[in-house]
């Protein structure tokens, strides 16, 4: 497989994954009208950021609280649903497919639960963003609630990632998973000041 190939599905993955998590917010946010539209998010390519536009807050706080709960929680529901239906095709018909299409789907598990664990270990030790806005709806409940189980989860779907790996896939693949991993986590925590908020206890 030709070199500039491998980081073009790379970006292609990661870009994917970061759609389908604000799409997924502005969805759901839309059927329960406190969005302009079913799908308005803005990709800034160059900066490697995708975001939801500001929702409209007065009505966003009329609704129950499943509802703003399944707003805040779609985009990590839609990452963990990608990675579900990539391995899917995997164990499906991973033997007919082209080596590009195969690697791009097995980027796609790999971006998604990146982006998914990002929220659920340490965007949940520094309550960032969609994890905030998720405790703030239970007041007192301590951040362990959700990066212990996030921790476990994250590990068993990253080991059963890696069932796929094939020979020339081991180093691009942990690279790029730790790499998106890595410069999620921590910039949600430097960008939404979670490192300056007193955390929750434990």
């Amino acid at each position: 497989m030709s070199r500039v190939l491998v980081p073009i599905l790379a970006y292609s993955a990661f870009a994917i994954s970061l759609f389908a998590h604000e799409a997924a917010h502005s969805l759901v946010a839309w059927r329960r009208g406190v969005a302009a539209r079913p799908i308005s998010v803005r990709f800034i390519p160059w900066m490697l950021v995708a975001y939801t536009p500001i929702l409209d807050k007065r009505k966003l706080k009329c609704l129950e609280r499943r509802a703003r709960i399944q707003i805040h929680g779609a985009g990590i529901a839609a990452n963990l649903v990608i990675w579900v239906v990539a391995g899917a095709i995997l164990v499906g018909a991973g033997g007919l497919l082209h080596p590009a299409l195969y690697l791009l789907l097995l980027l796609l598990m790999l971006a998604n639960l990146a982006e998914a664990a990002s929220y659920l270990t340490f965007g949940a030790i520094w309550p960032v963003s969609d994890v905030r806005w998720v405790l703030k709806e239970f007041p007192g409940t301590a951040t362990a609630a959700i990066y212990l189980p996030g921790g476990i989860l994250t590990g068993c779907l990253l080991w059963a990632t890696t069932l796929f790996f094939r020979s020339g896939h081991m180093a691009v693949c942990w690279a790029f998973f730790w790499s998106e991993f890595v410069l999620l986590s921590s910039s949600r925590i430097v960008l939404t000041g979670a490192w300056r908020r007193p955390i929750r206890p434990r």
